[in-house]
């Protein structure tokens, strides 16, 4: 079974090479997606020197329609999500993602990047961080039931658990040791990053309503 790697990206061409040489080196992804979504960097540039597709916004969208911009241009059964400001990211552990989907052994993989040693997590967080995560393996099938008012904005993470969760899927977490990314304080500057991870979390309130009052 034949597996695409989507990976959206924002700004990040310090983290994107590494990134796209670890799902390179996967022995189950046979194609490779980037999508720019509007990047001022040099994000474009540097996943333009791989042997991958990259696509491109021209304006920023959403990490949620980078993702469908990817998977619109793909036909494979199975979708890796990865994060493309991730750090320390392999090809094997990539495959330990894919592999439970693959085999059918699992519906939805989520991969929790390694938080235990940031003091500033507390373990009640590091235990619900993966219903956020955005590295994560899905079918096709299971994006194509997703209503389209979940794939927007900050949306997408939250709905993709909860919609498992309420049809009864088989969810499997696993944890990306020694994996860590770039937060956004760090990414932005600490006021930039601050609103941003504000907005974030007003959109995941938001998700928090709709998800429990519309009928899945």
């Amino acid at each position: 079974m034949t597996s695409t790697a989507i990976i959206p990206a924002l700004n990040e061409e310090k983290t994107i090479g590494a990134v796209i040489l670890a799902a390179k080196q996967s022995s189950n992804i046979s194609e490779i997606i980037i999508v720019d979504d509007g990047s001022k960097d040099d994000t474009f540039k540097v996943a333009s020197g791989f042997s991958v597709k990259v696509l491109q916004h021209k304006h920023n969208r959403g990490k949620a329609q980078a993702i469908k911009t990817g998977i619109e241009q793909s036909s494979s059964p199975v979708f890796i999500f990865i994060d493309a400001d991730l750090i320390g990211i392999t090809g094997i552990q990539l495959d330990g993602l894919l592999l439970p989907v693959i085999n059918k052994e699992a519906d939805m993989v989520i991969g929790k990047i390694d938080r235990r040693n940031r003091f500033s997590e507390t373990p009640k967080i590091y235990k619900h961080q993966a219903h956020l995560s955005g590295t994560r393996v899905i079918t096709k099938e299971f994006w194509d039931s997703i209503p389209k008012i979940y794939k927007k904005h900050y949306f997408l993470e939250s709905a993709l658990s909860y919609i498992a969760k309420k049809r009864g899927m088989r969810v499997k977490e696993v944890l990306l040791e020694n994996v860590s990314h770039v937060i956004k304080e760090e990414k932005y500057g600490l006021p930039k990053g601050f609103f941003s991870r504000l907005s974030m979390f007003v959109q995941l309130g938001i998700i928090f309503i709709l998800l429990r009052i519309k009928k899945q």
